[in-house]
């Protein structure tokens, strides 16, 4: 028979089993697979510099800042920060375990970055209709898929998931119904959205139930095939931009500087923090700034008021 040691499981137990305990909390609490995936890819390279088979209790402080110091070498701060998050999740879960002795995971300071986005000269290059007579199903599913990218403002994960049924016509609504924030949402439909997926449904075809976005076999793509699918047609278009995400950006970007509400915007977008979508408005909101400034300046309205009682000198 094992001997009875009197070492509780903290003190055996390994980094790997630990991480392990933590997504399995996570399936239980029902994230989504792209939470998941975040905080697994978090933790490979916080096993960069502590080896997963090492006591949990190891992990430290110290750790972490060996981490950061050596993706220093080879990434922005930016990106740093957004590893750091992921393995921030899973520090505070064995911190309230008792794995590990309490410690925070402070983020890099970075200088605030306006976000990137796409050009109107880029929008109307990748906007253009292909050649259907001439295209391969590949790249008319791919402009769709951008079509609804800038359209809708939708993030990529919600695009994979739409399925055609999904598509109101009579209603001139799409019903995302995987989003990020995992309740469903409804975006209009413009008439030129309506007019593209009313296209690419008379090749695409098939049923309520399939995927709107799909490969040459009628099956869902994956959301890595779609990214390089995306990043080779902007390619061959000539623009080096590739990023699905900076569809999202650039929706927002001209949503607030053609003088949109922001609150209507953060519903589009699905944020549940108002916060995250004012953001945009601190990014793209300053171009208008002297203009609005002249409208609606309190002094300024009164002066135009009262321009008759001017004192000339």
């Amino acid at each position: 028979m094992k001997r009875i040691s009197m070492k509780n499981s903290a003190e055996s137990k390994t980094i790997q089993q630990a991480f392990d305990g933590f997504i399995k909390k996570c399936q239980l609490r029902n994230l989504s697979k792209d939470t998941i995936s975040y905080y697994q890819e978090s933790f490979r390279y916080l096993t960069k510099t502590i080896m997963p088979d090492n006591i949990v209790s190891s992990l430290s402080e110290s750790v972490v800042e060996d981490l950061i110091f050596e993706l220093k070498k080879t990434m922005k701060e930016t990106s740093i920060n957004t590893r750091l998050r992921g393995i921030r999740v899973f520090v505070n879960y064995c911190s309230e375990l008792g794995y590990i002795t309490p410690f925070k995971v402070k983020l890099l300071k970075t200088d605030e970055e306006i976000k990137a986005t796409y050009t109107t000269e880029e929008l109307k290059i990748l906007l253009e209709r292909p050649n259907i007579k001439k295209c391969s199903f590949t790249e008319f599913r791919t402009w769709t898929a951008i079509s609804v990218l800038i359209g809708t403002g939708c993030r990529i994960g919600s695009l994979l998931n739409l399925k055609i049924k999904d598509l109101l016509f009579d209603e001139s609504m799409i019903r995302f119904t995987k989003t990020k924030g995992r309740k469903q949402l409804l975006v209009p439909m413009t008439k030129a959205l309506h007019d593209t997926l009313k296209l690419y449904l008379e090749y695409r075809g098939g049923e309520p139930d399939d995927y709107l976005i799909c490969d040459q076999w009628g099956k869902q793509i994956q959301r890595n095939g779609l990214i390089h699918a995306i990043a080779k047609y902007n390619q061959r278009k000539g623009i080096t931009k590739t990023s699905c995400h900076l569809f999202r950006h650039t929706f927002a970007k001209h949503w607030i500087q053609s003088n949109g509400d922001i609150f209507r915007l953060q519903k589009i977008l699905g944020h549940e923090d108002i916060m995250i979508t004012q953001q945009y408005l601190r990014d793209f909101g300053q171009g208008d700034l002297k203009e609005s400034f002249e409208k609606f300046n309190p002094l300024e309205c009164i002066a135009r008021g009262k321009s008759k009682d001017y004192i000339k000198l």
